[in-house]
Order: C-alpha cells, then structure tokens, then sequence
C-alpha cells in the first residue's frame, strides 16, 4: 500500500485554503517518491500550488477542471524538479 505524507503545518494549511470556498477547489502537490523493494511505498509533499480563479476551465460546487496549460506547466515544473505530481 502507498501513502501520501503531509507534514501537520502543510495538512492544515490546504484545509484551511480548500476548504474556503463554496466552490471546488483544488491544488497541485509536488512530492518526492519513496520506494521499498522497488515498489512505491509513498510520497513525500514538499510544496504544493494552490490554483487561482484562471487556472480553471470549469468549476462548480460538485466539479473542478484545471485548464491543460495549468497542467503542462505544472507537470513541466516537476519533471525539471525531480518531483512527481
């Protein structure tokens, strides 16, 4: 099994910032992954990048769709970074 680790500090910080609006909101998490016997036992959130009104194509109270250039940077920073997403 694999797990996503948070420290505490960044837990309560996109609780805090997600939660906020009435609206579906999201965030992109950059992390570093941790494998045991080759196999993915988790990853480690180190920074994340919370998503302004712009970076959404849609949003609702129910849904979210982050526009594909939002993504592309965001899978462009991590590649560059080491990082996953």
């Amino acid at each position: 099994m694999s797990r996503l680790v948070l420290t505490s500090e960044l837990l309560n910080q996109l609780r805090a910032e997600l939660l906020d609006s009435p609206l579906e909101t999201c965030a992109i998490l950059y992390g570093r992954v941790v494998t045991k016997s080759g196999r993915l036992a988790r990853i480690v959130v180190r920074e994340y990048q919370r998503l302004g009104d712009s970076d959404y194509q849609s949003r609702t109270t129910v849904s979210a769709q982050i526009r594909p250039d939002v993504v592309a940077a965001a899978t462009k920073k991590a590649r560059q970074s080491g990082a996953t997403l």
